[in-house]
C-alpha cells in the first residue's frame, strides 16, 4: 500500500531513489508473488530491466537516473499507469490471500 500511495503522491522513482522506501523492495516483490500477482512483477521486472538496459543499478543512483530522465524525456514508458491500471486485481488477489492465511482485510 505504501508503494501505490508513493507512486501517486512523488512519482514513480520516488520509491527506488529514497533508500527508507526501497529497503522493503524485496519483501513488496515477495508478497506479490505470494499473492500471485504475476502481472505486478511484470511490470516491476520491466523497470528493472530498463534500469539495466541504461547501465542503472537497482536502486539507481539518483544523479544518473536524473541525467537519464533528462535525455530520454518522453522516450521512458509509464509504469505507473501501468502499475496502477492493475491496483483493483492486485487487492482482490490481496484480499484472497490474506484470506487463504486466515486474516481478512477490512
Amino acid at each position: 500500500m505504501d508503494f501505490d500511495n508513493l507512486m501517486e503522491m512523488e512519482g514513480w522513482d520516488h520509491f527506488f531513489l529514497h533508500e527508507h522506501h526501497f529497503v522493503w523492495y524485496a519483501e513488496m516483490k515477495e508478497w506479490l508473488r505470494q499473492a500471485g500477482d504475476e502481472a505486478s512483477l511484470a511490470v516491476l521486472a520491466d523497470y528493472e530491466g530498463w534500469l539495466r538496459e541504461q547501465g542503472l543499478g537497482l536502486p539507481p543512483d539518483w544523479d544518473e537516473c536524473f541525467a537519464v530522465v533528462e535525455a530520454l524525456g518522453d522516450l521512458i514508458p509509464d509504469w505507473r499507469e501501468r502499475y496502477s491500471e492493475l491496483r483493483e486485481a492486485r487487492w482482490v488477489r490481496a484480499a484472497a490471500y490474506f484470506e487463504r492465511c486466515g486474516a481478512k482485510l477490512a
